[in-house]
């Protein structure tokens, strides 16, 4: 059996002022990765970017059309590139993540999801002196609340 987790943790900065799921917003984030793939660990610090806002008014009024998603829409997606090993134990290779989501309210506090993501790892443990090297992807679908 394959034993995977990973941690991740973010800073972003946005460029311009304005409201999640409401306004156009991008920047640039700082990002922490841990992650524990079969008998090796790594960790890494990295940079990235993110950029979020209201679905293009065209595709929004097709999902119109269907009395229920006449709410607001949102899109986003971010970019994390792992550069620097969190410890000496780390050689860090080629590591990024990449995940999109869109998003549709159907009541004011209530919307749907669905999203994708894109992880690559490849890293070196000096401890274990293993290699971890993999690439996946999936699908997301989920409901959420905004409180």
């Amino acid at each position: 059996s394959v034993k995977f987790s990973t941690l991740n943790f973010d800073l972003k900065y946005n460029w311009k002022s304005g409201i999640w799921n409401h306004d156009q917003l991008y920047g640039p984030l700082l990002s922490y990765q841990s992650v524990t793939f079969t008998a090796t660990s790594g960790a890494m610090f990295g940079l990235g970017a993110y950029y979020g806002q209201p679905m293009p008014k065209k595709i929004d009024e097709f999902f119109n059309m269907v009395n229920w998603l006449r709410y607001p829409k949102w899109v986003d997606v971010q970019l994390d590139y792992y550069l620097v090993p969190a410890s000496s134990m780390t050689v860090v290779n080629r590591n990024l993540n990449l995940d999109g989501h869109f998003k549709t309210f159907f009541k004011p506090d209530q919307f749907i999801e669905i999203g994708f993501l894109y992880r690559s790892f490849n890293f070196v443990n000096n401890a274990t002196k293993l290699l971890a090297q993999t690439s996946m992807g999936s699908l997301t679908l989920g409901y959420g609340l905004n409180f």
